[in-house]
């Protein structure tokens, strides 16, 4: 019996929480309904007047200028603006250019001063001539100083190029169209490489059997195998077997004799040639 007390009276009690609960919803409800529609009302009438309020205004604005354009077209004389034409322009410049022609002033010149000059340019003009008469133009002018200083510090040749040098590395015992294809070959292997590197890969090559013929026969990778570590080893090969192709079919198993025919073959510059025409023939051409 006293459970059953109990539940009636919280149920009694949870009753007026509910309708408190629901009345206040109700209010909130309500007041925001009659803001949306007070805002709904308002609202509209505005629109209206603004957009009544702007059309009024853009007819008045567009009269008003339309009257005050007319105004001004009255009042100024149009004819002020006429385009000329091209003829009559053109008339007028011609005009103008005669009119505005200027009188050209005379210079007067010191006759001292014109005599010094001329005097001057004659003496450098034969100065200059005797000079490449004797072909001094190029000479430095402390070079025997120079070749001195050269000579002693030379006198003992201990560099490595005195025992090593491309003049070194060909077969004394070879025919002479040998000895100067073994001295074209060293200068080729010698470019951005050691003297040391280069005699030794031209002893392996000597061994070998260094000529156009055994040089052609030979394959690509035994010939890696002997100029090697000589530097950018594979392109050296491509190019002597190139070259040696070169000698046996235009210049009849020989090395050129000239500079230009010596540049014509692959792998070889101008300094290189200039060596071999002084190593392999014995002229003096460039250095």
């Amino acid at each position: 019996m006293f459970r059953l007390l109990l539940s009636r009276t919280m149920k009694r009690a949870r009753k007026p929480t509910k309708n408190a609960g629901s009345t206040i919803q109700t209010e909130t409800e309500s007041r925001r309904s009659l803001k949306n529609e007070s805002n709904g009302n308002n609202a509209k009438p505005e629109t209206v007047k603004r957009h009544t309020r702007s059309n009024k205004t853009q007819e008045a604005e567009a009269e008003s200028s339309s009257s005050e354009k007319a105004n001004l077209a009255a009042k100024i004389d149009l004819s002020q603006f006429e385009i000329q034409s091209k003829q009559k322009i053109k008339v007028e410049s011609a005009n103008t250019k005669k009119l505005v022609k200027r009188q050209h002033l005379e210079v007067e010149y010191d006759e001292d001063l014109v005599k010094d000059n001329k005097i001057k340019k004659e003496s450098k003009e034969e100065s200059v001539d005797a000079n490449t008469s004797k072909g001094s133009s190029r000479m430095p002018p402390n070079w025997k100083e120079v070749l001195q200083n050269l000579q002693e510090m030379r006198k003992e040749q201990d560099a490595p190029v005195d025992t090593m040098g491309c003049e070194q590395c060909p077969d004394e015992k070879a025919s002479p169209e040998d000895k100067r294809f073994q001295t074209l070959i060293s200068l080729m292997l010698s470019s951005q490489t050691k003297d040391q590197v280069t005699h030794a890969a031209m002893l392996k090559l000597r061994e070998h059997g260094c000529s156009i013929t055994n040089i052609l026969n030979t394959s690509d990778e035994k010939l890696g195998e002997l100029i090697y570590p000589v530097s950018f080893w594979k392109t050296k090969v491509k190019n002597i077997k190139r070259t040696s192709e070169m000698l046996r079919d235009t210049f009849n198993g020989d090395i050129p004799n000239t500079v230009e025919d010596l540049c014509r073959l692959p792998g070889v510059g101008p300094k290189m040639a200039h060596l071999c025409m002084k190593t392999a023939w014995g002229q003096i051409t460039g250095i």
